[in-house]
């Protein structure tokens, strides 16, 4: 009986009643009459669970994956990477409306970086629409 309640009822009652304020595993447990000891370990990890992910990562950690946003200078035809507003730090700070190369006087327009991102954001969101899905079911192996 006891593995009855721990690994049939329990697990049922539990995403039932979960919407209800105030409930937790641990009281399920108890009202069951079950040891509510291991469930209240699992109450405290989902409270430290529910801090979001971007509270957790750092900026450079969150990001890593991302590719990054990459300009064209139209008169040398070098490509650099566009960090924001400021490229560098310190004494070293520049625009980085201006081309990286040291040999070039080139400086993207406010329009022109308006109309790559414009441009690059659609690419990405090309790419979202062509990734496949597959299907959670096991005795379904359709692919869309």
């Amino acid at each position: 009986i006891q593995y009855y309640l721990t690994n049939q009822i329990h697990p049922v009652v539990s995403r039932l009643i979960e919407p209800i304020e105030g409930t937790d595993n641990a009281q399920i447990a108890d009202c069951l009459g079950l040891d509510a000891t291991s469930y209240r370990r699992e109450s405290a990890d989902a409270v430290a669970d529910d801090v979001p992910l971007t509270l957790q990562l750092s900026e450079a950690e969150r990001f890593q994956a991302c590719d990054r946003l990459m300009l064209k200078c139209r008169l040398c035809s070098s490509i650099s990477e566009f960090p924001g507003p400021v490229r560098g730090q310190g004494d070293g700070r520049r625009c980085s409306l201006l081309c990286t190369n040291p040999n070039c006087n080139g400086q993207y327009s406010v329009a022109y970086l308006c109309n790559t991102l414009t441009m690059t954001m659609r690419s990405h969101i090309d790419k979202y629409y062509l990734g496949a899905l597959t299907c959670d079911d096991t005795a379904c192996p359709l692919n869309s």
